[in-house]
């Protein structure tokens, strides 16, 4: 295990991410959240970069631990297997997130987390699709109102996302798919334009919408936002039906986001 500054931290992350799959989002990311009273360590193993993090939540110790792959020869299985057994401080409740590029070791298939894909962006026009804005809120409360408690497990958390969206509007692009007069799903796109890259953030189709192609027309306008851009899309591993709709639109697999929550 070797410790390194985190202005290395950054360099591994920026240049593998960079070249591997165009996501830098995570090395532009920690250039901000490396504060320097806080109390984050960073060292390399096993080809990855380990970034160790001490925090409070509600006066209560917490331990946040990053693991990216900075290496075609990683061996992200050994270093889950180190912070598992060895990145503990008594009582204290740990967070382990894993970030890999592809091709993904079989040994963490079975892991909990996000599939990621990627693409380019493409140009498309839908007359029932238009930009959402602050004037569009209770229309948007209405469709997602009977999700919140009656639907599936992924429609419930979307729902719920887009019921209280309005805080982050400023930084993102909202899309509305209309059936008739009836808002029946929405999309949201994030822009990084620091690493000229777009993230797809949430897609909700109304359950009474579902299977009939509008998740698939929302995609495809927000690809059309940003046409030069490469976009980041990611799925929850059980959401096969978020799965399928990716690469039914030739999004390439670029990897995964892990995560064992809450450890004691």
């Amino acid at each position: 295990m070797i410790l390194i500054s985190r202005e290395e931290a950054i360099k591994y992350l920026h240049s593998y991410a960079t070249a591997i799959h165009c996501d830098s989002i995570y090395g532009w990311k920690y250039r901000y959240i490396f504060d320097p009273d806080e109390d984050f360590s960073c060292y390399k193993l096993y080809g990855c970069v380990i970034i160790k993090n001490n925090v409070l939540y509600y006066d209560n110790p917490h331990m946040t631990i990053n693991i990216h792959q900075v290496s075609d020869e990683a061996n992200i299985c050994a270093a889950w297997q180190h912070a598992l057994e060895n990145e503990k401080d008594g009582g204290t409740k740990r967070t382990i997130m894993l970030y890999a590029c592809a091709p993904l070791p079989d040994e963490i298939s079975e892991f909990l987390g996000f599939r990621k894909f990627i693409r380019k962006g493409q140009e498309y026009q839908d007359s029932d699709i238009r930009k959402l804005t602050e004037q569009d809120n209770a229309t948007i409360k209405r469709l997602c109102e009977d999700s919140l408690e009656n639907d599936t497990h992924f429609g419930k958390c979307e729902a719920q996302t887009f019921y209280s969206w309005f805080d982050d509007l400023q930084q993102s692009e909202l899309l509305g798919i209309f059936n008739d007069s009836t808002l029946s799903g929405i999309i949201s796109v994030n822009i990084f334009k620091e690493v000229g890259l777009a993230q797809i953030s949430d897609l909700f189709i109304h359950k009474n919408y579902r299977r009939h192609g509008f998740g698939k027309r929302l995609v495809k306008a927000a690809l059309a936002l940003y046409p030069k851009l490469e976009y980041f899309y990611q799925a929850a591993k059980q959401n096969e039906a978020s799965i399928k709709l990716a690469l039914s639109l030739d999004f390439k697999f670029a990897g995964a986001e892990l995560y064992a929550l809450n450890e004691e």
